[in-house]
């Protein structure tokens, strides 16, 4: 066997043991992640938020030396646990940009009552055509994801396979898109402001 075939081999070997790893310790992670996100959000977490967290929790956990861990399902649920604390935190900061997609809190108030004004009605159509003038200022693959994964419903994780991306690309993808996407609403919607406090 020449250097090349025992690299080969060594890589071979080396995915072998990592996917045994992953196997024991999947359910375990899985379970930790989702308790985690919970923890922080009191709501049943997304399973493309768990995934996300799982994969990141697993290469933490690889790193350590498994020869000294005394319990490999105990460290494994813990780094996962914590890791889904981590996403908790920040789908809680995301849940308080984009539940209205800008500024206006009463606003979003007001619209739960199943009658509202006329005023009221019109600025929620103001925000919808501000909303959808922004998402078309998108560059393509951002208004693909979020008209797909937003608007549509569609899973994150089966956009990315349908894209041919990766679960986590596709959801940096997605963060930055809804990030440009709530920047661009609150510049227009403070434009219009200005506008209006000037006639």
């Amino acid at each position: 066997m020449d250097d090349s075939e025992r690299e080969v081999e060594a890589r071979r070997v080396e995915r072998a043991q990592r996917t045994a790893l992953y196997e024991a310790v999947k359910d375990t992670m899985h379970q930790g992640a989702r308790r985690g996100i919970h923890a922080i959000t009191a709501r049943p977490p997304n399973e493309d938020d768990v995934v996300d967290v799982v994969v990141d929790a697993f290469c933490e956990f690889e790193k350590k030396d498994q020869g000294e861990l005394h319990s490999p399902q105990g460290m494994a649920y813990r780094i996962a646990y914590q890791r889904g604390r981590d996403r908790g935190r920040k789908l809680i900061k995301q849940r308080e940009k984009i539940d209205l997609v800008s500024d206006d809190r009463a606003l979003m108030g007001e619209l739960e009552f199943r009658e509202v004004d006329a005023q009221i009605a019109q600025r929620r159509e103001e925000l919808a055509r501000t909303a959808i003038e922004c998402l078309a200022a998108l560059p393509a693959d951002q208004q693909s994801v979020v008209t797909a994964t937003v608007m549509e419903s569609m899973r994150l994780s089966d956009w990315a396979m349908r894209e041919g991306k990766s679960h986590q690309a596709a959801s940096r993808q997605r963060t930055r898109a809804l990030e440009s996407l709530l920047r661009c609403v609150n510049r227009k919607r403070r434009s219009q402001q200005d506008g209006k406090e000037q006639k």
